[in-house]
């Protein structure tokens, strides 16, 4: 989880990331997202040594200020998981239709793979 926190979350994470280098608790970053219907918004990040939560907190994203997106990493016999969960409030019906679709899987595979050749590359340390 430090590869995606603290080291690389600019090759992990799947949007681009403004106003943090790093993924710290208590920190404020932008979310730039892929899709112009999603919009880019403020998230506080809340970290564990396993895992990152993003709660929203501005107004101008898709999902309401109070909505999470969370990604921990946990370890079983046969190997790591990344484990990623979200959870909207007040979505734009567009943004819904799209999620509902599978955007956000193709995402969430997106970063799924980005951390794997991380680990890769670096180690999983």
């Amino acid at each position: 989880m430090a590869k995606f926190k603290k080291d690389h979350p600019g090759e992990i994470f799947p949007f681009d990331i403004e106003g943090c280098s790093r993924f710290v608790d208590g920190a404020t970053c932008r979310l730039i997202e892929a899709a112009p219907i999603e919009g880019n918004g403020d998230v506080r990040v809340n970290t564990t040594p396993t895992s990152v939560l993003f709660t929203v907190t501005s107004n101008d994203y898709f999902a309401a200020p109070g909505s999470t997106i969370g990604f921990e990493i946990i370890r079983k016999t046969d190997g790591l998981y990344l484990v990623q969960t979200g959870d909207a409030t007040a979505t734009n019906i567009f943004v819904t239709t799209g999620v509902n679709a599978g955007i956000a899987a193709y995402a969430w595979e997106v970063q799924a793979a980005n951390l794997r050749q991380a680990i890769l590359k670096y180690g999983n340390n």
